[in-house]
């Protein structure tokens, strides 16, 4: 969601770039680039309580890991995210890690994927969600 004079509780998809040397938050509109920097940008928190599309690591030690979600543990406050890290391409299907992250909801967000990605990855952990779903 962005806010600013010109925006207002707009949900929008932006991206982090480094255009001259120097960190921006830039979104597009009709193929033309603004730079929202200046801008209040809010990142959606996902429900980790069930969240089957692709996230990513917004804070700590491994921002900007790309991870899908397999189960959650805890409650509350205490509820953590268990995740399984996969290498993303856009518009290829994901390749899944044997790295698993346990991370809180104020630590990710939401990645957007177009149709095609979400087909594509819709069943990439679906072994592991069955085998969770079971215990």
């Amino acid at each position: 969601m962005v806010m600013n004079n010109q925006r207002t509780d707009k949900h929008i998809t932006v991206w982090g770039a480094v255009p001259f040397g120097q960190r921006r938050i830039m979104h597009s509109i009709n193929k033309d680039l603004k730079d929202l920097t200046r801008s209040l940008v809010v990142i959606n928190i996902p429900n980790i309580s069930r969240h089957e599309v692709l996230l990513i690591v917004t804070k700590g030690e491994h921002t900007g890991t790309f991870m899908h979600w397999i189960t959650h543990e805890g409650t509350g406050e205490d509820c953590l995210a268990v995740c399984r890290v996969v290498m993303w391409r856009k518009g290829f299907l994901d390749e899944v890690t044997t790295m698993t992250l346990k991370l809180r909801a104020e630590d990710l967000a939401s990645v957007a994927e177009t149709k095609e990605e979400r087909r594509l990855n819709h069943n990439v952990l679906r072994g592991e969600w069955n085998a969770v779903r079971q215990c």
